[in-house]
């Protein structure tokens, strides 16, 4: 049974025993409010994309008005009436690879490859200087800005010019392997101005 959500009734909502409820909103098709047995409220939608069911979590009462949850839940829909899966995109961005990750792969896969002094070398810039600093970072979150301040540390806090070349060149070669495995779509070591 569904009737129009609104300040007063998600107020008045009496939490459950256990589980959780879902009062659903008749104005909104999928947008309800769900109650804990704490008595946590939160607005969520409920939609379909590519055949999953989803559920997406809008926020919680009262951090969000009855009107404004009801307004992103409107919003939601109509981009999953537009072919998108706003859920999955949220899942796809905390499942994205970080440099980490790319380290991993690289190493496994590029470095032995590598003449064993050239491995050493390699290791030692990624150990020291790359995941010190963007290791954390997903893939898509690195730009050009990010390439160039490491770049511009290492030439003169470090004061080692040829080091820092040899970062980007690093970081280059990798960036041009995440796109042929399809981690990313565009290298942001290319096109760093080198040291003379």
């Amino acid at each position: 049974m569904s009737e129009r959500l609104t300040d007063i009734n998600v107020r008045k909502a009496l939490p459950p025993a256990r589980g959780q409820t879902l009062l659903w909103d008749a104005e909104v098709k999928g947008f309800a409010l769900r109650v804990t047995p704490g008595g946590a409220r939160a607005f969520i939608v409920d939609y379909r994309a590519g055949g999953r069911q989803r559920r997406f979590t809008i926020g919680a009462y009262p951090d969000w008005s009855v009107q404004a949850a009801r307004q992103v839940a409107k919003e939601l829909k109509r981009e999953v009436d537009q072919g998108r899966d706003p859920m999955g995109e949220r899942h796809g961005e905390r499942a994205a690879p970080t440099l980490t990750d790319l380290w991993e792969r690289y190493q496994i896969e590029y470095l032995p490859r590598k003449a064993p002094r050239s491995q050493a070398d390699e290791r030692s810039i990624w150990e020291k200087i790359i995941l010190p600093r963007l290791g954390k970072l997903k893939l898509m979150a690195i730009d050009h800005t990010a390439i160039d301040s490491l770049h511009r540390d290492i030439t003169t806090i470090r004061g080692t010019p040829v080091r820092a070349n040899r970062t980007v060149e690093t970081l280059r070669k990798a960036f041009n392997l995440a796109i042929r495995w399809n981690w990313c779509e565009r290298n942001p070591a290319s096109g760093v101005r080198k040291n003379p």
